[in-house]
């Protein structure tokens, strides 16, 4: 089974991910900060929080929200992961530096058998930092290939 895990948003094979940012006891200090303003790039209520084009939840779909940068993180879904039988990740989404090296190590640490950051899937402010955080998950052990080399 072929799973995706995401930033703000990213389809999983009937699971999405989508950030909090409700100003409580699961976000972090720093994105507290920012929210208590109402700043911020995915503040409930705003265009950032919203799903992009083309995503939509489907009935029967499930939706896991997130406070934290890991998907993990004060989440039930490693449970959810685990008790369906789902041992290997594939991962995508935006701010290859934050949610998806933060869920990576996550994943590695929880021992799912393989974890994969597809590299033109994911992304950062730019690609020097992307690359950077690319190369620290492939000497953990990740596997890094493109979208093109993953579908082979």
């Amino acid at each position: 089974m072929r799973i995706a895990i995401g930033y703000f948003v990213a389809a999983m094979s009937e699971i999405w991910l989508v950030n909090n940012n409700l100003v409580d006891s699961t976000v972090s200090f720093v994105k507290k900060y920012f929210m208590e303003w109402g700043n911020g790039p995915a503040v409930k209520g705003s265009k950032g929080a919203e799903l992009a084009d083309g995503f939509v939840i489907k009935d029967g779909e499930y939706k896991l929200v997130k406070g934290r940068f890991s998907s993990f993180f004060a989440t039930n879904l490693d449970s959810v992961l685990k008790t369906s039988g789902i041992k290997n990740l594939v991962v995508t989404g935006v701010q290859t530096p934050n949610c998806i090296r933060q869920t990576v190590f996550d994943a590695v640490a929880l021992d799912y058998e393989k974890v994969t950051v597809i590299t033109d899937a994911t992304a950062a402010a730019n690609l020097e930092i992307h690359l950077a955080n690319i190369r620290d998950m492939k000497n953990i052990g990740v596997e890094t290939p493109t979208l093109e080399e993953w579908r082979r």
